[in-house]
């Protein structure tokens, strides 16, 4: 397929506003409505750990978080398998799995059951994450390491400072 002439993309023109402030365009490239997710869920490598079901209910519950606008809210199993689509066994251990990486925090005494999202610096993250860097046009990928928040005290055995 060829391109046409004016088939090249290029930087968003900002716009002026009318009283000579210029302004850019709206940042929503896809035209409808999305929710943000944080961006240390790929940097940091743990979505390359996770199970698609632990994703799903993760994105879930953070679709959920982002209409409610609190952090801590209650949701029935039903409703979310209704949403996600992760049957009811799954989902035992599914939300089992989220808390231990400490993505989660999961009140199961109360009905319907609480779910507290937890910020990214409480995670329990990998080892190895990824950052991405270059700029729209090329980007590429860059290991990055850390020392884990459970270290167990062989850091420096393993070249960590």
């Amino acid at each position: 397929m060829g391109t046409q002439s004016g088939d090249t993309a290029s930087a968003p023109e900002p716009r002026k506003h009318r009283y000579g402030r210029q302004s850019w365009p709206d940042r929503n490239p896809l035209g409808v409505p999305y929710f943000p997710v944080p961006l240390e869920l790929i940097e940091s490598g743990l979505a390359r750990q996770m199970r698609a079901s632990e994703l799903q209910r993760y994105l879930t519950l953070l679709r959920i978080m982002n209409y409610l606008g609190k952090l801590s809210f209650s949701v029935g199993l039903e409703v979310l398998g209704n949403m996600d689509g992760i049957s009811p066994r799954t989902a035992f251990r599914v939300n089992a799995k989220l808390e231990e990486r400490g993505m989660v925090q999961i009140d199961r005494e109360r009905n319907p059951t609480n779910y507290t999202m937890m910020l990214p610096s409480e995670w329990k993250k990998p080892i190895e994450g990824i950052r991405l860097t270059g700029t729209a046009y090329n980007v590429s990928t860059s290991r990055r390491l850390g020392v884990p928040k459970w270290g167990t005290g062989s850091e420096r055995q393993i070249g960590w400072k």
